[in-house]
């Protein structure tokens, strides 16, 4: 009688040492996903959570009307959150975040209602140096789910230092002339092909100074071609309408910098 020698499983090693090596982890409370509950694996493959944070509630909430639309609260587990996607490296978090935020049907309806997704825009030296824009990873994460359209309509001409603990007035300051049209928007603006209806996405948003002022560059050239006197049109870009441009935050400090 011959003996046959069992093969091992060498797919079942494979992915032991994978669990080992590089250990799947909850994005908000950090806990270790167990590799044999395949329910668990198929929600946190799309999700990044655990199953107790996959019951938790987290609803939409919003700021107060006079600022940036926002999502949820930068706070707990989801403050730690959002800090490892914006310096820690963490982009997979973009598309999480994205996914958290269409768990909610009335979000989901009023994102399909825009024509194009645009990304609040880092600077150049902020690119080189983080190597990413974590608004940019959110918005691609939205429009990958929605199979919405991705545009960068922006780029970001003024480096500036952190606004964190800035009041409303020197935000205001700060940002001045920080943001312009990008040759993207002003080849859409040339051949007449301006989307109706533009969003513009960011991870966070403290008085909603920094979209606001994006709104008002992607408005601009609509603006300036108006005459002073009479509102007569001065080209033809002011013949054209102007996009309606609304603005959204995944977070929001709530700050009361009024």
């Amino acid at each position: 009688m011959s003996l046959q020698k069992k093969n091992p499983d060498r797919s079942g090693i494979g992915k032991r040492a994978v669990n080992l090596f590089y250990p799947k982890r909850c994005f908000m409370c950090r806990d270790l996903i167990d590799p044999e509950d395949n329910q668990a694996l198929l929600r946190y493959s799309g999700m990044g959570l655990c199953p107790s944070c996959s019951a938790e509630p987290y609803r939409i909430k919003y700021a107060s009307p006079d600022r940036a639309a926002a999502c949820f609260l930068y706070e707990g587990n989801l403050r730690r959150a959002v800090f490892d996607l914006k310096y820690n490296g963490r982009k997979s978090y973009g598309r999480y975040f994205a996914a958290l935020m269409l768990e909610d049907e009335k979000m989901r309806d009023y994102l399909r209602s825009f024509d194009v997704l645009c990304p609040v825009p880092i600077s150049p030296q902020r690119m080189k140096s983080r190597g990413y824009n974590q608004a940019a990873l959110l918005t691609e994460g939205l429009c990958a789910l929605l199979d919405t359209r991705f545009e960068d309509l922006l780029v970001r001409k003024k480096d500036t230092k952190a606004l964190k603990g800035l009041d409303k007035n020197e935000r205001v300051r700060m940002l001045s002339g920080a943001f312009d049209c990008s040759a993207r928007y002003l080849e859409m603006l040339n051949s007449g092909s301006i989307p109706g209806k533009i969003l513009i996405v960011d991870d966070i948003a403290t008085t909603g100074t920094t979209l606001e002022k994006c709104r008002q560059a992607l408005l601009s050239p609509f603006e300036a071609g108006l005459a002073n006197a009479g509102g007569q049109f001065m080209d033809e870009t002011a013949l054209m309408a102007a996009p309606e441009i609304h603005t959204l935050a995944f977070c929001t400090e709530y700050e009361d910098n009024t």
